[in-house]
């Protein structure tokens, strides 16, 4: 029950999450699947701080000396609509539970882990099928209940 996240290595002042068809090809951060060009998918990005840490300004302030600004810790990354329908149905498991809106999801990358090891993961699986009765064809459900 709930996912308390405070252990990561850094905490994003910076949270841009979209939904869309991408520009590019990658991989799903959840399960490695391709997302081809043009597919759908959450993109996200996250940066550490909103402001420079050497000279805390910004992009419109001009560059940071002689070199460009430096707002710490990146993270990119898209995830597939298989899986963004399985962080959904997590997310409702976990508001029925009374988890807090920043406790309802895995941090980005351990939704497999979430599946496998998390205390009621079983409930995760049933409500993703009772949600999205499509995803009896996922991929990552196929390998988690083997």
């Amino acid at each position: 029950m709930c996912f308390y996240n405070d252990s990561s290595g850094w905490l994003a002042e910076v949270n841009e999450v979209s939904y869309g068809p991408g520009d590019s090809a990658s991989r799903c951060l959840e399960c490695g699947s391709q997302i081809a060009l043009g597919e759908w998918r959450r993109h996200v990005y996250q940066r550490e701080s909103e402001c420079c840490v050497e000279c805390g300004g910004g992009d419109d302030d001009g560059p940071c000396g002689d070199v460009e600004h430096e707002y710490g810790e990146i993270f990119t990354g898209d995830i597939c609509e298989d899986c963004v329908k399985i962080l959904r149905a997590i997310e409702a498991a976990e508001a029925d539970e009374g988890c807090p809106l920043y406790a309802r999801q895995p941090l980005y990358g351990e939704l497999g882990e979430a599946l496998v090891e998390h205390y009621g993961s079983d409930k995760y699986i049933e409500r993703a099928l009772e949600m999205y009765p499509e995803l009896v064809t996922s991929r990552l459900l196929d390998y988690v209940t083997r």
